[in-house]
């Protein structure tokens, strides 16, 4: 798992899955959004579709070839996960100073920091 830091000086880590939900997430643009949606309803329908009319074999080993013998939940979270990649900026909240660590660019380890306004 990996650490980053923050310019106060606290580490925040994703290597603990209560602070990976907690502190970690996504901003999306609308358009992204409804892209994966789209993509996604379309490989679902095509995947309901083919468990009705019993090809679903065949779909399987074409779209989810390393899933095909995964049980539906485990095909549906692999669709999803192979769509979602490159939506959104992936950031992180520091739990010290409330900042936020938006990282720059897809694979780039560059993060922008957004500090909360002390009214």
């Amino acid at each position: 798992m990996s650490k980053l830091g923050c310019p106060c000086g606290n580490i925040i880590s994703d290597s603990a899955q209560k602070d990976m939900e907690q502190y970690w997430g996504y901003f999306i643009k609308n358009k992204e959004w409804f892209d994966y949606q789209e993509q996604l309803s379309q490989l679902l329908s095509c995947l309901f579709e083919s468990y009705k009319d019993g090809s679903h074999v065949e779909w399987l080993v074409k779209n989810c070839p390393v899933y095909s013998d995964q049980p539906l939940k485990g095909i549906i979270s692999d669709i999803m996960s192979r769509l979602d990649h490159g939506v959104g900026f992936e950031y992180a909240e520091c739990k010290k100073c409330r900042s936020l660590l938006v990282k720059k660019n897809g694979d780039e380890n560059i993060y922008i920091r957004y500090q909360p306004v002390k009214t």
